[in-house]
């Protein structure tokens, strides 16, 4: 592919559209074998040659966002889903549609998100199930859920339980500390 670019500035006729998908298959093929910051150096290669399409172009970034994810760069990631996400801002088309979902999904990954549920004591089995699940998930690590229980306290596998009184400070900063860790 590499051998591709270099020739494909000497034949006539070849656009930078047709470039930036060999650069996007780079990035692809450098993503697979773990050369992620190589990866996120092809796709930026890629959105320069399409940067007149919004579509492609988000397309590509959305691409890039996965690839830095996966170094664990989560701001740059998010910064990454942010400025393609205003490029396919309001579009309906279906290229738009399946790009959203994907910067969706990479935001669930790369954001860290707090759920917070009172009264648990009156949650059904299946809620129970879905917090529990949400604690125990993979990358859970940047997910918290808080809940909020009468007695009988309602047991969540994975979970800290706590006494309902008032939390010290540096109470409240362990529990912080260890759902943000």
């Amino acid at each position: 592919f590499q051998i591709a670019l270099e020739v494909s500035h000497r034949i006539p006729g070849v656009t930078d559209a047709e470039r930036a998908r060999l650069w996007e298959v780079v990035g692809d093929l450098r993503e697979l074998a773990g050369m992620f910051d190589e990866s996120v150096a092809a796709y930026r290669n890629a959105t320069q040659l399409i940067r007149d399409d919004p579509l492609a172009t988000a397309e590509v970034l959305s691409r890039q966002a996965a690839a830095r994810l996966r170094t664990g760069a989560f701001p740059t990631t998010l910064r990454t889903v942010t400025r393609a996400r205003r490029l396919i801002d309001g579009s309906q088309l279906p290229v738009a549609r399946s790009t959203r979902v994907r910067l969706d999904t990479l935001t669930a990954v790369a954001a860290p998100t707090l759920y917070v549920v009172e009264d648990v004591h009156w949650a059904s089995p299946t809620t129970l199930a879905v917090l529990a699940a949400l604690a125990a998930a993979p990358g859970a690590g940047r997910t918290a859920v808080v809940v909020t229980t009468r007695p009988p306290a309602v047991h969540l596998p994975a979970a800290t339980t706590l006494a309902p009184a008032p939390w010290a400070l540096d109470v409240a900063a362990e529990v912080t500390r260890r759902s943000t860790a």
